[in-house]
């Protein structure tokens, strides 16, 4: 009996252990997994401080080449050839060759007769990076001294389709103003688009002190310090305005 009495005591005392041992167990699964994500969490914060110190070298190394006139020319040879384009709209779909014109626009879901442009707008493309931050300002500064509202991507993005959006902005505003510096891939690619869509765009890049005569007729404003930027893109703003 008193064997019977032990193994039941013991059985109940497994019974326990094991009923105790499920919020423990759950606790460490929870611990664990906290773990799991503060790690990942750690890792994109560190993956972000990475990529930015690799694209602030990239940076600084285009911005060595481009102290030149010949190697400015030879970064930045694209948007030199397509700066100085005056590209209007015809005003219908069609051109002469049966093509849609804006087939680009309805593909990414954007009804381009919805798309009113505002006269004090401008869309600044530039890199987003803080290496450019003094030159976004300048530039944002420049502009508020004409009445007009400077307006970079990333400070009026709404949730969804990155590139409808930054397209929204190129449409709706009058001028297009786009910071070369950094040879950023997304600036270039933003630029071609607006030229596409006949904007009128203003090139902007450091450099060399003196603008090459080859280059006096482009649509380009180089600039030696933040206190010329601001200067000279007045003066260009001013005349945009005034024609």
């Amino acid at each position: 009996m008193h064997l019977e009495y032990m193994s039941d005591a013991f059985y109940f005392a497994g019974v326990v252990a094991f009923v105790l041992s499920f919020p423990l167990v759950y606790l460490l699964v929870k611990v664990k997994r906290s773990k799991t994500k503060y790690n990942h969490a750690l890792g994109k914060v560190e993956l972000g401080a990475v990529r930015s110190s690799l694209e602030g070298s990239i940076y600084k190394i285009n911005e060595k080449f481009q102290k030149d006139h010949a190697g400015w020319q030879e970064l930045n040879h694209l948007v030199v050839d397509g700066g100085d384009a005056d590209i209007k709209h015809s005003g219908t779909a069609e051109n002469n060759y049966g093509v849609d014109q804006f087939r680009f626009i309805k593909n990414i879901g954007i009804d381009f007769q919805a798309i009113q442009e505002k006269d004090d707008k401008v869309f600044l493309i530039t890199p987003f990076h803080d290496a450019y931050k003094d030159e976004h300002l300048a530039i944002k500064e420049a502009c508020g001294m004409l009445g007009l509202a400077c307006v970079r991507g990333d400070e009026v993005f709404k949730e969804g389709n990155i590139l409808k959006h930054i397209v929204e902005q190129i449409l709706s505003a009058r001028y297009v103003i786009a910071n070369l510096n950094g040879r950023n891939p997304n600036v270039y690619y933003e630029v071609g688009i607006a030229q596409c869509l006949g904007k009128a765009v203003v090139l902007v890049s450091s450099g060399f002190e003196e603008i090459p005569f080859d280059l006096q007729s482009q649509r380009i404003l180089t600039f030696v310090d933040l206190k010329e930027l601001k200067a000279k893109l007045y003066v260009k703003l001013f005349q945009l305005n005034r024609g």
